[in-house]
């Protein structure tokens, strides 16, 4: 390639750098798109491997899955000894749903550079480990290593516990999972009183009275289809089933509405604590918010009669989203409360939920999400379908049925064969939703229960006393 042409071509990807970080998805795709066109038409020899790295990497930046996928594996083409192409590839291939060939990239970046925890994690969570095949070995060498980071000492006890659990070694299992866990919270600042305190003070804000007296001022859209609740109850599997019907397209896990009512509070003058802006948040024109939340989700959305938000910290927001949006479907899922917590404790979140990674505060966390949504419903009655996860599992037509006639959905058998659904998905249960409907995580918190006693007898009382 000329000097002149690389020139362009790196003039080109920081252009789409920039429209990116603006916000200007469509813009951004048309130039990715014209950039790939012109990639192809050169030979291998003719961009270097890092050049098209960084344009897969644009790529799934706009969630063009598909196309980053391919862009990494023609990286991995060019720099066959670059580990970390071999990763991106694998994680783009998990989200496309080609497990196998995801863990073939995994286990070629690690036979590249075998330190990186993170690649280890990854491939435990592909599939079910069994007796005969399985790394558990390697991780527990790898987990007394010396002079391991903090980061890798996380990750690399996340993957031997669930490998562990997967070969029914619980003990030893949890024994990992907390030591990962340990770890993880030392290095956070969290307080769960404050999220304690914030449910409160949203409860007392969005009371039945404002919720009455502002009803009908929001924006009249019925596209949206909000499925909120604790993580790890559910949401995923629901999600894709609703997302199988031809009036209906997933959107993931958006931060919009949260990010919309952020931009309209901090317009009217910029809140001195999370208290005031809760405050500032009954008081804004919900028939703006509304609209906004809903411009700003395009171009992921628009194309289909509904589409599906599934962030489930949005349970924060029910009072405020039926202000703004009076007549989108809100779907709360639910979970036996022990195997929710479990299920979280479990699961190595990259960001959010901080309260996961100590017992006693996920249990408080949990005790307040539900008085919070004991809220919603008393002050919102009829505004909340409640999907019960085991119900969906154990009956799952007759319940898929109740979901779509709350959403004004016709009866499609699509629905029920979710596992063929190609469109991508980039959140913890990837790997689970390939798989047909299954039972095995229905009361697997009974494994542990002198691990998980204190944990049991906290949300007893606390069930009990609300």
């Amino acid at each position: 390639m000329s000097v002149a042409a690389n020139g362009e071509m790196q003039q080109q990807l920081q252009q789409a750098r920039s429209l990116i970080e603006a916000g200007q998805r469509q813009q951004a795709s048309k130039l990715l798109t014209l950039l790939a066109g012109n990639f192809a038409r050169r030979s291998l020899t003719g961009p270097d491997a890092s050049s098209v790295a960084e344009l897969a990497f644009f790529f799934s930046q706009i969630k063009a899955w598909n196309d980053a996928a391919h862009w990494f594996s023609r990286a991995v083409a060019l720099a066959p000894d670059n580990a970390l192409y071999h990763y991106n590839l694998a994680t783009m291939l998990r989200f496309a749903g080609d497990l196998r060939a995801a863990e073939q990239a995994l286990d070629r970046a690690l036979e590249l550079n075998p330190a990186d925890a993170e690649a280890q994690h990854l491939r435990s969570s592909l599939r079910t480990q069994s007796a005969d095949d399985n790394h558990i070995h390697e991780l527990q060498q790898q987990c007394q290593a010396q002079g391991l980071s903090p980061k890798q000492r996380v990750h690399l006890h996340y993957a031997l516990a669930k490998e562990l659990e997967d070969v029914q070694r619980y003990d030893a299992s949890f024994r990992a999972l907390k030591a990962g866990a340990d770890v993880r919270r030392q290095h956070l600042n969290y307080d769960v009183a404050q999220d304690e305190q914030i449910m409160a003070k949203i409860a007392e804000v969005f009371s039945a009275k404002c919720l009455q007296e502002n009803a009908g001022k929001g924006f009249e859209s019925a596209e949206p289809i909000f499925i909120l609740g604790m993580p790890r109850t559910g949401s995923t599997l629901i999600e894709r089933m609703l997302g199988s019907h031809s009036d209906v397209s997933m959107a993931g896990e958006l931060n919009n509405f949260s990010q919309a009512m952020m931009a309209q509070i901090r317009s009217q003058g910029r809140p001195a604590n999370i208290f005031e802006a809760i405050e500032a948040s009954g008081k804004l024109d919900f028939r703006a918010l509304g609209e906004h939340y809903l411009h700003s989700t395009r171009p992921d959305t628009g194309h289909t009669a509904h589409f599906i938000d599934k962030l489930p910290l949005n349970f924060l927001y029910v009072g405020l989203i039926k202000l703004a949006l009076p007549n989108a479907r809100i779907i709360h899922v639910q979970r036996d409360p022990m195997d929710t917590c479990y299920a979280v404790y479990k699961h190595l979140f990259t960001h959010a939920y901080p309260f996961s990674y100590q017992l006693d505060e996920l249990g408080r966390y949990y005790l307040a999400y539900q008085k919070l949504m004991q809220h919603w419903y008393q002050a919102l009655p009829d505004s909340l379908f409640t999907l019960h996860y085991e119900a969906l599992i154990r009956e799952p037509e007759t319940t898929l049925r109740s979901v779509l006639s709350h959403c004004g959905l016709d009866w499609q058998a699509d629905c029920l064969r979710f596992e063929h659904n190609a469109d991508a998905s980039t959140t913890g249960s990837a790997a689970q939703i390939r798989q047909s409907l299954y039972s095995s995580s229905v009361g697997k918190w009974r494994h542990y229960p002198r691990q998980l006693a204190e944990l049991h007898s906290l949300l007893t009382a606390g069930c009990e006393g609300a």
